[in-house]
């Protein structure tokens, strides 16, 4: 459960700090609605993930989330390494259909934002 808590976090930190980053009014404000969309719906698919397995979350001490920069060319990638990993890693770690739902709704999300970073 750790992981996916963590992969989370890392990726919303990600998609907040290109939003400080960009020089692109558009992208500027799509990865705002992005961080905002995932920050609820992340929280919503924690809770449920804790409430089902009936445990909560707990890091071991010394858990590192890495912080990098982003260009424009480098955001489009990690929202493709983000739809990857809801796709591929986590979909494996997850059965409850509550949390499959949640991973859908996240990933239309990334979709979207894929499509607004195509605006200019």
């Amino acid at each position: 459960m750790e992981g996916i808590v963590q992969s989370f976090l890392q990726y919303q930190i990600a998609f907040k700090i290109y939003h400080w980053q960009t020089n692109s009014y558009s992208r500027h404000k799509a990865s705002d609605e992005l961080f905002s969309a995932l920050s609820e719906k992340i929280d919503r698919f924690v809770e449920c993930l804790q409430g089902s397995r009936n445990e909560k979350v707990k890091f071991k001490k010394g858990t590192v989330i890495e912080l990098e920069n982003f260009t424009d060319k480098e955001a489009v990638t990690l929202l493709h390494d983000f739809k990857n990993w809801l796709n591929k890693t986590l979909i494996k770690e997850i059965h409850e259909k509550d949390l499959i739902n949640l991973r859908d709704d996240i990933l239309a999300d990334v979709h979207q934002a894929l499509y607004l970073f195509t605006l200019v």
